[in-house]
């Protein structure tokens, strides 16, 4: 039977629960993955993550992400709901054309919002 142990990164930080198999040699016994502990799954703290430091799990504040990920982010999903709409442009699209056009240049505008990248208030598509 396979036994359940937690997976950390170089640094120690839990990635996930893998599986330990049984040792042919040893019974009993289990052979740990490489980077694997034998430890149960950390109840990690919201915005915290958890570090394996070889006695229990010790849990450290998230670090921030910077604004240039969030604005990078941001941006790549506005696009991606700007590509799935470009239909609405069409002359012959059945839909209120000027109604999709402002939203499109909402979306266009969010990097204009005081908030952004941080708080980004989200215009809702016309029905």
């Amino acid at each position: 039977m396979s036994k359940q142990v937690a997976q950390l990164d170089a640094e120690g930080y839990f990635i996930r629960m893998t599986e330990a198999d049984k040792n042919p040699l040893k019974p009993g016994d289990h052979i740990l993955p490489g980077g694997a502990v034998d430890a149960s799954k950390p109840n990690t703290p919201v915005g915290h993550v958890a570090r394996w430091d070889g006695d229990g799990w010790q849990f450290e504040p998230m670090a921030p992400i910077p604004d240039e990920k969030l604005a990078a982010d941001a941006r790549k999903e506005r696009d991606a709901m700007l590509v799935a709409t470009d239909y609405t442009q069409l002359s012959d699209a059945p839909v209120n054309a000027q109604a999709w056009a402002d939203y499109r240049q909402a979306l266009r505008d969010l990097p204009e919002q005081s908030g952004f990248p941080g708080d980004i208030t989200w215009p809702t598509p016309p029905e």
